[in-house]
């Protein structure tokens, strides 16, 4: 993880009096490099996996002060919360409905707006589809 970014993280935990143990560390490495949607449950078994330390409520906290501070974003897909580990640079992202699948796309795809009576401040773009992986899988599935 960027020196950069862990040092954003460790200031935003220290704000709210948390300290940056290596289990979340850990946490948040297994998060950013997953590069799919996971929700805090996935998150716990993966740590729980690794033999880390820490509670489901940690999880929670942690994907809490990520979403604050803008280095995850919450989606509500199939009646469960799941997270995206975010850039902290402006970007959209391409959604994977089936197999979870994220990717960044960091040229910004939206005009300047141009309006006399209201003032952007910022903006979300998300697309939600299907992959390539698993549209392959639906061509190659045996129908039945």
């Amino acid at each position: 993880m960027d020196k950069s970014l862990l040092e954003l993280i460790t200031s935003e935990l220290h704000k709210r009096n948390m300290r940056l143990t290596m289990p979340r560390r850990r946490i948040m490495e297994i998060f950013a490099l997953s590069g799919r949607l996971q929700t805090a449950q996935d998150l716990y078994l993966s740590a729980k996996k690794e033999g880390l330390p820490v509670g489901l409520t940690t999880i929670y906290r942690l994907l809490g002060i990520l979403t604050e501070i803008g280095l995850a974003r919450t989606y509500l897909l199939n009646g469960e919360t799941k997270y995206i580990f975010c850039s902290p640079q402006h970007h959209h992202h391409l959604i994977c409905t089936r197999c979870g699948m994220y990717r960044e796309i960091f040229e910004c795809l939206v005009l300047p707006m141009e309006t006399t009576d209201f003032q952007p401040e910022s903006h979300h773009l998300d697309f939600f589809g299907v992959c390539y992986n698993c549209a392959e899988k639906c061509k190659t599935a045996p129908k039945g």
